[in-house]
């Protein structure tokens, strides 16, 4: 079968040729109009054309899902996945988005195998990467790698303004800001930070509730005596001397109020160093006052009434 050809206006031609296979093969174009620049594609049934989805307007916009482009690449789509990009090659980035320069590394974002199976984020001025998702699901803001072991890790080199910073609208007061779970799903809270909009409350779990086997606190003078109220300045700052506890110290009398062991160490030798939390220690703090003031009032007593005998006995104290 000889091909069909269009001759053009000058030198040259279009031709449309069947496939080269045995029987006979029939090309059925579309009944419809379609639309003004309208691609075809291979119709329901072997040998026919129909009018994909895909449209290119007069000004070069490709529309999917749409005969209105409002963008040079507009998706528009229901009940499905909207676009995947997936790269054969180990070496290639997925997606690179860039700005207008024709610099290699002027990226804005970039994801893919070459970027360490991660997405990428970047200073399109100075074509600096700001911010990273690893293949660990980690996020980095401000560094490109971490050795803390942590989910997010954000690195500030500016000595001003904050590290970060959570702000609610106006009138929204009483609500956290940062609430705390533990376990998987939705997880159980215990704890959050809120505000009234003048003040910020650091909240852990305390309700009755959740507690058993309650009874008073006895003998807090006693162990109030044991702590060991030090004077001291961390070596990182040996200018600023301070009031305080140490650790392992603390935890002899108070244990919940300190985390970690004395002088422990992680698989490679480094120190883990110990962390207390001082307001753990206000009950403790508290019981041993109340049983000062019971003394106090007690001695009061005591000396009202030898007073009164006194008196009695009309004798001058």
């Amino acid at each position: 079968m000889s091909p069909v050809r269009l001759n053009g206006s000058t030198s040259g031609y279009s031709e449309l040729s069947a496939p080269a296979v045995a029987g006979n093969n029939t090309i059925t174009l579309p009944t419809g109009a379609g639309s003004a620049n309208q691609f075809l594609k291979n119709g329901a049934t072997a040998g026919s054309l129909g009018y994909s989805s895909l449209v290119e307007d007069s000004s070069g916009r490709l529309g999917i899902g749409t005969t209105t482009p409002d963008s040079i690449l507009d998706c528009e789509f229901s009940g499905e996945n909207g676009i995947t990009v997936q790269s054969t090659t180990s070496s290639n980035a997925n997606i690179t988005l860039k700005a207008a320069t024709s610099t290699a590394t002027n990226w804005l974002i970039q994801a893919g195998a070459s970027v360490s199976n991660g997405l990428r984020f970047y200073d399109v001025t100075a074509g600096t990467e700001r911010a990273r998702i690893d293949s660990s699901g980690n996020l980095l803001i401000g560094v490109t790698s971490s050795s803390a072991d942590c989910r997010t890790h954000i690195y500030k080199t500016v000595a001003s303004g904050d590290v970060a910073r959570i702000q609610n609208a106006s009138g929204n007061t009483g609500v956290a800001y940062i609430g705390f779970r533990y376990g998987t799903g939705s997880g159980t809270e215990t704890g959050y930070i809120s505000t009234n909009g003048t003040s910020t409350t650091y909240n852990t779990s305390s309700d009755y509730r959740l507690k058993e086997n309650i009874t008073p606190l006895t003998g807090a003078i006693n162990r109030v005596n044991n702590l060991q109220v030090r004077r001291f300045n961390f070596i990182a700052n040996p200018e600023e001397i301070v009031d305080g506890f140490i650790a392992h110290e603390a935890q002899a009398v108070v244990p919940e109020c300190v985390t970690g062991e004395k002088d422990a160490v992680d698989a490679d030798g480094n120190p883990v160093m110990q962390g207390i939390d001082q307001s753990k220690l206000v009950p403790l703090l508290t019981a041993a006052l109340q049983e000062a003031i019971a003394k106090i009032e007690t001695q009061g007593a005591s000396i009202a009434a030898l007073e009164a005998r006194l008196t009695a006995l009309e004798v001058t104290p």
